[in-house]
């Protein structure tokens, strides 16, 4: 997964550029696993619940979720102990 480069700070188009890296650029469909690695930007979740996750810096943490909230985390791992939420969906 690669991610848009911003263009130099003197070019005309770098605030355009700039705002599309703050977006999401991609999502998936997340099955989650206790082992699988990934790289989210962000998670929602079709049906509310609870989203196990180890977030960038090894803390692993339970988000509660309610259903159709966009939860700007950067995550790289979901777990499937512990995650009750449904239909969840990882944004990069």
């Amino acid at each position: 997964m690669s991610y848009p480069t911003a263009a130099p700070l003197d070019s005309p188009v770098s605030g355009m550029v700039q705002r599309q890296i703050d977006c999401f650029v991609g999502a998936e469909e997340v099955t989650p696993s206790d082992t699988t690695a990934v790289l989210y930007r962000g998670l929602l979740a079709t049906v509310a619940g609870v989203i196990k996750v180890t977030m960038w810096d090894d803390t692993v943490v339970s988000v509660p979720v309610l259903a159709g909230v966009i939860y700007p985390l950067l995550v790289k791992l979901v777990w499937s102990t512990g995650t009750t939420a449904t239909g969840i969906v990882g944004l990069y």
